[in-house]
C-alpha cells in the first residue's frame, strides 16, 4: 500500500477529537486510532506525528494499553490555550513499520477474536519485542557517561547505580527507574484575547524534537575523606536540584533523616545556584547526564515490563 507526500502531510497535523470520555473506549475510537496507525505505518515515514485531543482527563494510563496494541507510544501531557488537553504520540518505529505488513495489521485490529490469555500475553510480547530496543540517542549518552561512571544493575530490580571518581572525589548517582516526576508547563496557557490559533500551531511545529519523558528523581553522593555533599535532583532534558546538604561522617550519616536536610535549592541566590551547577558539571553531573537517566529509566521499564509480560505468560498456560 503506498500512501503519498500529500496524504502523509495530512496525517502528519490531523486531530482526532474525542467528544466524550466514554468514547475512548468503544469500537469508533479503536477503529480511529487503528485507521490512523495503518496509514502512518504504510507511509513509511517515522518523523510521523499525530495527536489526540480531549477534556479533562489523562490518556497516559487508559490509551496506552490500547496505543501499544499497534506500536505506539503516549508520552507527555501538553495544555493549548483553549484548556483542551493533548497528548502528543510518539514516532511510529520505523523497524515496526516494516515488521508488519499493512494486511496482517488491520486483520489484527478489525478482528477482536477471543482468545486465552496466554495467547494475547504472546501478542504483547510479540509486539513489546520490535520496540523494545535501545535508540542511538541512548547509545551514544551511555558511550559519554561510561568513560567516566560504572553502570550498576540487575533485571528485575529497578535501583540503577552509577560510581566514578573524578580527581580525589568519589561520586555515587543512584535513581529508580520507576521513580518519576510529572514535570511542570514551562508557559501560561490562559486564553488572551490577543492570541490567535496561528501562533499555537507554529508553538508545536517549532517541536521537533520527541515527547519529553517523564522526570526521574536521583540523588548525587560527592564524598572525599568520607566527608561530602549530597544533592536530591531531578533528571529530565536538563538538571534541576531540589536540596542539598553537607555530612561530616557520611557513612554514618546518609541514611540518618533527623540530620538537617539542607536547603531548598531555589531558595538560594541565583548567583550560588549557578556555581552548585558549574561544580557539580565539573563532575559529569550535568544536563547529559540528566537526559541519560531518563531515557535509561525508560528502556529499563520497557525491558522489565516485557520480562513480566513473558514470566506471565509462562505462569498462566499451565
Amino acid at each position: 500500500m503506498y500512501v503519498s507526500d500529500e496524504i502523509v502531510s495530512i496525517f502528519q497535523a490531523v486531530d482526532v477529537v474525542l467528544a466524550a470520555d466514554c468514547f475512548y473506549q468503544s469500537e469508533d475510537f479503536e477503529k480511529v486510532v487503528a485507521t490512523v496507525a495503518l496509514i502512518l505505518r504504510c507511509s513509511n515515514s517515522p518523523s510521523c506525528k499525530f495527536y489526540f485531543t480531549y477534556q479533562l482527563r489523562s490518556i497516559n494510563r487508559s490509551i496506552a494499553p490500547l496505543l501499544s496494541r499497534w506500536g505506539l507510544t503516549a508520552r507527555s501531557i501538553e495544555k493549548s490555550s483553549k484548556s483542551i488537553m493533548f497528548a502528543r504520540v510518539a514516532r511510529v518505529a520505523s523497524l515496526t513499520a516494516v515488521r508488519r505488513t499493512p494486511s496482517l495489521g488491520l486483520r489484527a485490529l478489525q478482528s477482536r477474536e477471543k482468545s486465552s490469555i496466554s495467547n494475547l500475553l504472546k501478542r504483547e510480547i510479540e509486539e513489546e519485542k520490535a520496540n523494545c530496543f535501545e535508540e542511538e540517542e541512548l547509545e551514544n549518552l551511555r558511550l559519554k557517561v561510561e568513560k567516566v561512571f560504572k553502570l550498576q544493575e540487575t533485571p528485575g530490580c529497578m535501583d540503577v547505580v552509577l560510581q566514578g571518581t573524578v580527581g580525589a572525589d568519589s561520586i555515587k548517582i543512584k535513581f529508580n527507574a520507576q521513580d518519576t516526576v510529572e514535570l511542570e508547563e514551562d508557559e501560561d496557557y490562559e486564553d488572551d484575547e490577543g492570541e490567535d490559533s496561528t501562533e499555537m500551531d507554529e508553538d508545536y511545529e517549532d517541536e521537533e524534537e520527541e515527547d519529553e519523558l517523564p522526570g526521574i528523581r536521583f540523588t548525587a553522593d560527592i564524598t572525599r575523606d568520607n566527608k561530602g555533599m549530597q544533592f536530591d535532583c531531578v533528571a529530565s532534558s536538563n538538571l534541576t536540584v531540589e536540596r542539598l546538604r553537607y555530612l561530616k561522617d557520611f557513612a554514618k550519616d546518609a541514611e540518618d533523616e533527623t540530620l538537617y536536610f539542607g536547603p531548598n535549592f531555589i531558595d538560594l541566590e541565583l548567583d550560588v545556584q549557578d556555581q552548585f551547577y558549574n561544580f557539580l558539571a565539573e563532575r559529569n553531573i550535568d544536563d547529559e547526564l540528566a537526559q541519560f537517566i531518563t531515557q535509561f529509566a525508560d528502556f529499563k521499564e520497557q525491558r522489565e515490563y516485557l520480562a513480566f509480560l513473558e514470566d506471565t505468560e509462562t505462569f498462566v498456560k499451565h
